[in-house]
């Protein structure tokens, strides 16, 4: 089974602006993803809303900083994955 580390921001986690809740699992991106690779592979979602590329949140803190917990990330899951999606939207200062 291959394993496939999707890295990234609101748009990765599924948020729905109309509801301020998150879409199901079926209709965010890395789900959507699931299933058109099919069950020989894993998807795993790491999406956070806020995360940008490369900057620290000035009110939440670093921990919205994508660049400083990529690494620590890979790290977590680096014996499991094949291959790693990120995107941060082009909301990022």
């Amino acid at each position: 089974m291959f394993e496939v580390l999707c890295y990234g921001d609101s748009n990765t986690c599924g948020a729905d602006p109309q509801t301020g809740g998150r879409f199901s699992i079926d209709e965010r991106w890395p789900g959507v993803l699931q299933k058109a690779l099919g069950e020989d592979y894993h998807v795993i979602e790491e999406g956070l809303g806020g995360r940008t590329t490369v900057w620290d949140d000035p009110v939440e803190g670093h921990h919205k900083n994508g660049a400083k917990y990529l690494i620590p990330c890979l790290e977590a899951v680096s014996s499991i994955y094949e291959l790693t999606v990120t995107t941060c939207s082009t909301t990022s200062p």
